[in-house]
């Protein structure tokens, strides 16, 4: 399968579900937080088309991400499906890049910064 085919099946996801419980949980309404998922998962493609650090996610889409993360199954699922390797979450407080494909080594490694 073509990288794009899976791109738009990845943009094209969807978790009701999911969703309808971050309305629950943070007080949005529901167009809020489909707006919020559609830019996760475009930052999350973002993720798997690089190797390079990449600007991390606003905080309302991180924290979308985070909710996402939360619900293990689907997540994981999702990333496999779609980029055929889990995309880890790597906190960071700086301004700097966001590797989301440094996680080949084992943790504590895995849970640093991007490097300029």
């Amino acid at each position: 399968m073509q990288v794009s085919i899976l791109v738009e099946k990845a943009l094209a996801y969807e978790n009701q579900n999911m969703v309808s419980r971050y309305t629950e949980r943070y007080g949005v309404s529901m167009e809020t937080a489909k707006v919020l998922f559609e830019e996760c998962k475009k930052f999350l493609v973002a993720c798997a088309k690089t190797k390079d650090p990449i600007s991390p996610p606003n905080k309302d889409v991180d924290e979308m991400w985070h909710f996402f993360i939360l619900h293990t199954k689907d997540y994981a699922a999702f990333c496999e499906t779609y980029f055929g390797k889990f995309i880890h979450h790597v906190p960071t407080d700086k301004v700097e890049g966001v590797n989301c494909n440094d996680c080949s080594q084992s943790p504590p490694d895995c849970t640093s910064p991007a490097q300029p």
